[in-house]
């Protein structure tokens, strides 16, 4: 009977032992393999074991390493998990779309001329300011009639003076390019100025008046950073019609 115990206790230690070696096999054998994929791909992995999950929105995905060796079971299974990183074109893509988000919301410069008109009056004029990319854009303009018109002034009951006006228009504006399709879409604007003049060959003093700059119609991106506008414009304009015709070419950089 003692033999047959002593037997048994030394059949159990003997199992014990085995399981240990093989269990120790196991481990060093999987520590070996890691071992090998890091040198295969020369470079140093990132372990996770800790949380066990995968940080896949981890800032590191994206980066120069290779790949990463992570323990994403809880269980101490230590399963392993390789990430492969984009091709290069993906890469370009991924560094494409980062350029767009930092380019979003900023602010470029932006210079304008531009031209307004109807059937009795004419200015050409011209425009400095930034714009956002998202079109939203704040200038300050400047127009001015390049020929002389004849205003007449009232000087009594009856008699009026015969003058050349040179009129000119200072003010700013914000506006807004909305694209709809490809490189059309639409634009408007609005401000204030100042709209003054001066009679040649006199003394005379003209009127000056603050006048609205509203507008709006459509708009065509050209080369990417070069919109043009044509539509309508409302400006004050003594002694001639308020309502212009505009035309417009810009130029962002």
């Amino acid at each position: 009977m003692y033999s047959i115990r002593q037997r048994s206790g030394e059949w159990n230690t003997s199992a014990e032992a085995l399981y240990k070696k093989e269990k120790f096999k196991y481990f060093a054998g999987e520590a070996v393999m890691k071992a090998i994929i890091v040198i295969i791909f020369g470079l140093t992995p990132v372990m996770l074991g800790a949380s066990g999950k995968l940080m896949t929105d981890s800032s590191e995905i994206n980066s120069r390493y290779s790949f990463f060796i992570a323990d994403t079971n809880a269980d101490q299974n230590n399963n392993i998990t390789i990430v492969i990183p984009p091709k290069e074109e993906d890469q370009a893509g991924f560094l494409k779309e980062e350029q767009k988000q930092a380019e979003a919301g900023s602010w470029k410069t932006e210079c304008e001329m531009e031209t307004n008109f109807n059937t009795k009056d004419w200015m050409l004029g011209f425009g400095t300011g930034i714009q956002n990319t998202y079109g939203v854009s704040f200038l300050l303009r400047f127009h001015i009639r390049p020929l002389t018109n004849s205003v007449f002034v009232e000087k009594s009951s009856n008699v009026y003076r015969q003058y050349n006006e040179r009129r000119m228009v200072l003010g700013m504006s914000a506006g807004w390019d909305y694209i709809i399709y490809k490189d059309a879409g639409i634009y408007i604007n609005a401000g204030y100025g100042v709209s003054f003049a001066y009679f040649r060959g006199s003394d005379q003093k003209a009127e000056t008046i603050i006048t609205p700059m509203l507008g709006g119609g459509l708009l065509f991106q050209a080369f990417g950073s070069m919109p043009l506008h044509c539509g309508y414009e409302y400006i004050r304009t003594p002694e001639y019609p308020d309502h212009h015709i505009n035309i417009s070419a810009a130029l962002i950089f």
